[in-house]
């Protein structure tokens, strides 16, 4: 029995191999409870209101620990949307969100115990490039 589960595992992992396919672990971010967005822009603040900037890394960290929660790039907009995966208990913690050694903090304010509404929070930084 344990040889046909292996042999039948085997060749189910060859297949995704062959199709390309990659297996990843899930996070529940797909639900409301468990996921955290952080939206925002970054942009050139030589001049008002700022000129958009393109392609560049935004990364969020825990403040108290320093791990990396996600990272991504600007649109071509500027404008970045970056999904965490978070818990009830995370409320009230902070992140750090850096671009271009410009970084802002921010707690994760949200109600534990509403588990429908969307949590998210803006974050715009402003880099002066010259």
């Amino acid at each position: 029995m344990l040889r046909c589960a292996f042999s039948v595992w085997r060749s189910t992992l060859f297949t995704f191999c062959l199709l390309g396919l990659v297996i990843a672990p899930v996070l529940a971010t797909h639900l409301v409870d468990h996921r955290f967005t952080v939206r925002g822009s970054v942009r050139n603040g030589a001049s008002f209101p700022g000129t958009p900037l393109a392609g560049k890394e935004v990364v969020v960290r825990l403040r108290e620990s320093g791990k990396e929660l996600q990272r991504g790039m600007t649109d071509a907009k500027g404008q970045f949307s970056l999904v965490l995966h978070v818990h009830s208990e995370d409320a009230g913690k902070h992140i750090i969100i850096r671009s271009q050694g410009v970084e802002k903090s921010v707690a994760l304010q949200f109600d534990p115990n509403d588990t429908t509404k969307e949590r998210q929070a803006r974050v715009d930084l402003i880099i002066i490039l010259r």
